[in-house]
């Protein structure tokens, strides 16, 4: 009953919210709507990612979830300060470029496509400079990690520890 008549917010300078319901909207049930909408922010995020870095499908979907404290790296070997964000999934890793002035932030997977077993391969999800901000792809997969940690206890048999996790539930046809 707490969420029958919510309505997003419409942001200063914009024309109306983010996100309205659909015609079919009062036909789902609470839960429904909840599920739907992280389903969509979900998807629009999986989208950033596939294309800022360029893999499949079931490559991202093999991804592992969960997240780890970030060392900040500065260009300068030191670790950088400021109001970044304090984690990152656990499938980033940061490192410097060759020449020392760029951050590399890598994603770490597995290539399936053509294998017998699942390949470890890394994918480049952009760099940064001191006091740069970090690649779209990396705060898309941030968001997907954001929606999906508390959903894991939850998940199917199996899938908990994967970043992006299904559940089921008896109240949903």
């Amino acid at each position: 009953a707490a969420l029958d008549g919510f309505v997003f917010s419409t942001i200063a300078g914009e024309a109306g919210p983010w996100w309205t319901a659909s015609h079919d909207y009062d036909r789902h049930s609470p839960f429904q709507r909840i599920v739907r909408l992280i389903h969509l922010i979900r998807d629009a995020a999986a989208v950033l990612v596939l294309l800022a870095v360029g893999m499949r499908p079931q490559e991202f979907l093999g991804l592992m979830g969960g997240s780890k404290a970030r060392r900040l790296l500065r260009t300068d070997g030191g670790d950088a300060v400021g109001d970044r964000r304090q984690s990152v999934p656990r499938s980033v890793t940061e490192m410097l470029s060759k020449s020392g002035y760029t951050v590399l932030l890598v994603l770490n997977g597995h290539v399936f496509k053509r294998e017998r077993r699942p390949r470890p391969v890394s994918w480049l999800m952009g760099g940064r400079q001191d006091g740069g901000a970090d690649p779209v792809a990396l705060e898309a997969l941030c968001v997907i990690e954001a929606l999906h940690e508390p959903l894991r206890e939850f998940a199917v048999d199996g899938s908990g520890g994967m970043l992006i996790v299904d559940f089921v539930d008896a109240r949903d046809p």
